[in-house]
């Protein structure tokens, strides 16, 4: 036979079939109407009638509508500073509309006399049923819809009351702007006791401190600090120019000088008398010299005389200079004392008169000050005055309120729908009621027959029921409550028979909320010291190479109700708990591997600075850069990641010098926790204990946390959620690790 053939008329078959089948559900709600036409109709007689009757015995209500329109003045300033409230929205004045002050004044005006308490309250009562209020929408207008068995009394139940309302909005703002006024009043009063206070200060003040009307006193010590400064200046330059002279003369008197009579001299000694002669004398010998010297040899007797009394005539002048030195020299010391004497006197006049002016520069500034303060304060009552007169005017100018726009009439017609529409809703809302009424008690019965033949039929093999599970099943997201929801049947000698329902989201324990128990690894020791690397790596990849266990089990359950609970989004967690050696590497592996093979992109942190173990999981990172090379060089962020044969696996380990890992601070985790979290999925960080100081700071970076727990927990356990969110972390879920007798027995000793 020819394949293709047999292929082509297998298909031809199933289209036919699939037509046939279209055909019959197209047709069957036909088929259903036609088997229940007597209790169809049956069913449409039934509601047609009862709607018909009520219909029927139902008084007829008459609608009128007054309209009102809510008058929007312009606020003043003046008004919202003493606390005016305006006239309101419109949803503001709906609540006024159904007050008991407007409905109270309506029921008075409608019964024309006053009446008791009691029967006023049960008339407002049947009052409030009769009037509707609806807002024009876009608009400043309210319409207010009287209701009544005739159409005048409806339209005169409007009327009154979109009287009573304008009345009411009136009084309202009456009253409103009297108690601004009151305000504004009192506050003028305020203002008039602070002037008078400030007065009688500022009076006290000047007599006290004598402050006439210009503080002479304090020109006068400006004027005497700057007489006292030029004094002092001059005479500081005057003892400098003594100290110059006596320095000069100190050269001149020094030893070796005395003979030299052409040495620069002060002019106290060039201009002396007896210097000035000598100097012509010898001037007038040198010129002889120089014309005998033409004349006469070099030894000439004459030549001899002249040159021995050029010599002895500079010798005196030398000599007489040195006497006009020393002389003038004691004078000079003399003149520096006087002047040193004179620069402290005046120096102490001067501070004197400082701390004087600092004194009455004070006192000035502070009578300055409340002559300020006072002026300011009438400024005060004289502008709020002038506002209450303001206020008063535009009080008078403004217009009312509410105002009527339209009064309500006496309607022709009932309310509602005419007979005839009425008629034909009925019977359409019975139509629709009766088929929907057919079709659900088929569906019923039918829903009936087919349970009552499953239970006729044996459970095929391999099924599994509620109570029974093939190795290896889980259960998952709408799993019957009453079960046990983390051991699967067969993978323990014990059975698991249904336990009462427990809540699945957050239980309160002592008025504490706690989080939900994501899963119980079962009889299985997370935690160990002792463990080789082999057997550890093996642990951690538990899902992986034992997918029948109970621990890879509760493993998957976790991981689903995370996946349920966050879908796509981008997540990061902690795995942290109270205490150590409790499985948390255990756990945050092999959670880790079932994210990455639900197509996540993963990454998994070592965190856990005090022993990091991945390095004995994933030989990858070994001697590669890690946590703490990142924390000091995000460059090196990229680099750190290391593949792990697991699809959409990475693993960064803890990196660094071992005890490197106090070189941190807080900035740089939140720094390094954003750059992983946009570059990843999931981030899963296996912590430390929360006593770690370096986990608390990552919870508070990353924010959300898995807990593992024992099933026997201690005081540590049951307060590792409060820990967690005392350090800006939620906890969103616990993982309970399962301990036997003998570490329990253990961990006592």
């Amino acid at each position: 036979m020819n394949p293709s053939k047999n292929n082509r008329q297998t298909t031809e078959k199933t289209t036919l079939r699939r037509r046939k089948s279209d055909t019959v559900a197209i047709l069957r709600p036909f088929e259903v109407l036609a088997r229940r036409r007597w209790q169809l109709m049956g069913c449409l007689l039934l509601v047609c009638g009862i709607a018909f009757a009520a219909t029927a015995l139902r008084k007829p209500m008459y609608e009128s509508v007054a309209r009102v329109q809510l008058e929007s003045p312009r606020m003043s300033p003046t008004a919202a500073l003493f606390g005016g409230t305006g006239q309101g929205d419109v949803s503001t004045q709906i609540e006024l509309l159904h007050s008991r002050q407007v409905l109270g004044r309506t029921v008075e005006k409608l019964n024309g006399t006053q009446i008791s308490q009691e029967s006023l309250d049960q008339q407002i009562e049947v009052l409030r049923d009769n009037v509707r209020v609806r807002p024009v929408r876009g608009s400043q207008l309210i319409d207010i819809v009287g209701i009544s068995n005739t159409g005048t009394q409806a339209a005169t139940i409007a009327n009154l009351m979109a009287t009573s309302f304008v009345e009411v909005s009136l009084e309202n703002r009456l009253e409103n702007n009297n108690h601004i006024k009151s305000q504004m009043d009192r506050q003028v009063q305020i203002y008039g006791r602070e002037i008078k206070d400030l007065e009688e200060n500022i009076d006290n003040f000047r007599q006290e401190n004598k402050i006439t009307g210009a503080n002479s006193d304090l020109a006068a010590v400006i004027s005497r600090i700057g007489q006292l400064e030029g004094r002092l200046t001059q005479a500081q330059l005057l003892r400098m120019e003594l100290q110059a002279k006596q320095e000069r003369l100190t050269g001149i008197l020094a030893p070796g000088q005395e003979e030299d009579a052409n040495q620069p001299t002060l002019p106290e000694i060039k201009n002396d008398q007896t210097v000035r002669s000598l100097q012509q004398t010898i001037e007038s010998l040198e010129q002889t010299q120089m014309q005998m010297m033409q004349a006469y040899l070099p030894g000439h007797q004459k030549l001899r005389e002249v040159r021995t009394k050029i010599t002895d005539l500079k010798k005196r002048l030398a000599n007489h200079q040195q006497v006009l030195a020393q002389t003038l020299q004691e004078e000079i010391a003399t003149g520096i004392l006087t002047t040193v004497k004179e620069e402290e006197k005046y120096k102490t006049m001067l501070a004197e008169q400082k701390d004087l002016g600092v004194v009455l520069t004070g006192q000035q500034q502070q009578y300055q000050q409340m002559l300020a303060e006072l002026e300011m304060a009438r400024r005060f009552r004289t502008e709020c005055i002038g506002k209450i007169r303001e206020f008063s005017l535009e009080e008078k100018m403004n217009e009312t309120p509410v105002k009527i726009v339209d009064a309500a009439h006496a309607p022709l017609q009932t309310a509602g729908l005419s007979k005839s529409h009425r008629a034909a809703s009925i019977l359409l809302l019975g139509l629709l009621f009766s088929l929907g009424f057919i079709f659900a008690v088929d569906r019923l019965a039918t829903a009936g027959q087919e349970e009552e033949h499953q239970h006729m039929m044996p459970m095929p093999m391999g099924m599994p029921q509620y109570g029974y599970a093939p190795t290896g099943y889980w259960p998952m997201a709408g799993a019957p409550p009453g079960f046990a929801s983390a051991q699967p049947v067969g993978s323990d000698p014990e059975f698991y028979a249904p336990e009462e329902s427990n809540e699945t989201c957050e239980t309160v324990s002592n008025g504490v909320l706690t989080p939900e128990i994501m899963g119980q690894v079962g009889r299985m020791k997370l935690g160990s010291n002792n463990l080789e690397d082999a057997a550890f790596a093996a642990r951690c990849h538990i899902v992986l190479t034992d997918q029948s266990s109970s621990a890879a089990g509760s493993f998957r359950q976790v991981i689903g109700s995370l996946l349920h609970r966050f879908g796509e989004t981008r997540q990061n967690l902690v795995i942290t708990g109270a205490r150590t050696k409790n499985g948390k590497t255990t756990c945050a592996c092999n959670l880790a591997i079932l994210l990455a093979q639900s197509g996540r992109k993963v990454l998994l942190v070592d965190a856990h600075p005090e022993s990091p173990d991945l390095t004995r999981v994933f030989p990858e990172v070994k001697n590669k850069p890690g946590v703490q090379d990142i924390l000091e060089d995000m460059s090196q962020i990229d680099l750190a990641m290391q593949q792990t044969d697991i699809s959409n696996l990475y693993v960064l380990g803890f990196g660094g010098e071992e005890g490197r890992y106090e070189n941190w601070d807080e900035p740089k985790i939140w720094v390094m926790t954003n750059g992983l979290r946009m570059r990843y999925d999931w981030v899963i960080y296996d912590g430390s204990t929360l006593e770690n100081r370096w986990t608390q700071a990552l919870l508070q970076a990353v924010g959300k946390s898995l807990c593992v727990v024992s099933s026997e927990p201690n005081e540590q356990d049951e307060k590792a959620t409060e820990i967690i969110e005392q350090y800006g972390a939620v906890t969103v879920g616990l993982i309970e690790n399962y301990q036997t007798q003998e570490d329990s027995v253990r961990r006592e000793n």
